[in-house]
């Protein structure tokens, strides 16, 4: 049985084809790909910020490929296949813009070590962790516990609480 390798540029195309088959238009993400001596990547940018992040992700990853020392977990130089997905910069900040003044209201009455709730659906809560520069996130609870896995974003100035805001808003969570 002969095994046949895809290149990167054939493995950004099956990225290209997953997401279509889940739905997102080719409008809605770039897909691009690139090697160089010692492996090659493929970089994902969505551009419509509605667009789920996780299920991009769920579909590029299976085309990563890192092999890593059994025992000390380093990555191995050579051959490594990268893939990055994030949202693109500018419709991020573009979607943010509408949640920049609330989320400066937010930061003025911001006292360190307190949580403030800041939108609602159903049982769910948007909640704002206050701790200083470093540490402010945008959290979900459930009202009995922070639920990670549904979404956490930092949030450290009235810039990133914005694109928070945004973000979530676009994923149908929330309303601020």
């Amino acid at each position: 049985m002969k095994t046949t390798m895809l290149t990167t540029t054939e493995r950004a195309q099956e990225i290209r084809n997953g997401l279509k088959r889940a739905g997102i238009p080719s409008r809605a993400v770039s897909v691009r790909s690139s090697s160089f001596s010692m492996g090659s990547s493929i970089d994902i940018s969505v551009k419509d910020i509605s667009v789920r992040l996780d299920i991009v992700k769920a579909i590029a990853q299976q085309h990563e490929d890192v092999r890593r020392d059994e025992y000390t977990g380093e990555i191995l130089g050579g051959g490594n296949r990268y893939v990055s997905v994030s949202y693109d910069s500018d419709a991020l900040r573009s979607a943010s813009d509408a949640y920049l003044p609330e989320a400066e209201k937010i930061v003025a009455r911001c006292t360190p070590g307190t949580f403030e709730p800041i939108a609602c659906r159903g049982t769910l809560s948007l909640v704002y962790y206050c701790d200083g520069p470093v540490d402010s996130k945008l959290i979900i609870s459930n009202g009995e516990t922070f639920l990670y896995d549904l979404g956490k974003y930092g949030a450290h100035n009235p810039r990133a609480i914005a694109e928070g805001l945004a973000l979530f808003h676009a994923a149908g969570n929330f309303r601020a």
